[in-house]
């Protein structure tokens, strides 16, 4: 299936929204609970944090992912594809998008997946992403890929503690 992938823009951001709530809305309850929002301060987190890149078919917006980029880490905090276009490969061809584009300029790229969706993780761990610690008390698992290896520590040296 062709994709192709466009910034969102304030014209999409109720279709995004209602992907959201239709398609992933254990991860939207576990985000809005996990940062104290109502649903219209989602709306809002949504809109003005990080970017927002709709995926489409033919013209259609059929899922999207949402970044934010911290100094080394690129945080993917949603990745929503519709329920009617899953299990067919979009996930994993927007992944390597994702790396292909982004990965030189990251160390780490983090992505927040709901525990319960079992396809999702299995998928990410396909992809090289390992979980980072268990899933916290609203449900929401810390998955990472990291980019560049760590330089290993010699026998009797101690790692430093990043500053």
């Amino acid at each position: 299936m062709m994709i192709a992938i466009k910034e969102a823009t304030a014209q999409d951001y109720d279709k995004l929204l209602k992907l959201i709530r239709r398609h992933a809305p254990d991860h939207l309850a576990a985000v809005m609970e996990k940062e104290n929002l109502s649903l219209a301060d989602f709306e809002s987190f949504f809109t003005q944090t990080g970017s927002l890149h709709c995926i489409q078919s033919k013209k259609r917006i059929i899922g999207f992912y949402w970044l934010e980029m911290k100094a080394t880490v690129l945080l993917v905090r949603a990745f929503v594809i519709s329920r009617f276009y899953q299990k067919r490969g979009i996930r994993s061809t927007v992944l390597k998008m994702l790396e292909k584009d982004h990965g030189r300029h990251f160390d780490t790229i983090d992505i927040d997946v709901y525990r319960d969706d079992k396809d999702d993780i299995r998928l990410y761990q396909t992809h090289g992403f390992k979980p980072a610690g268990r899933a916290d008390e609203y449900g929401l698992m810390h998955m990472r890929k990291t980019r560049r290896p760590e330089i290993p520590v010699k026998e009797g040296e101690k790692k430093e503690a990043a500053s």
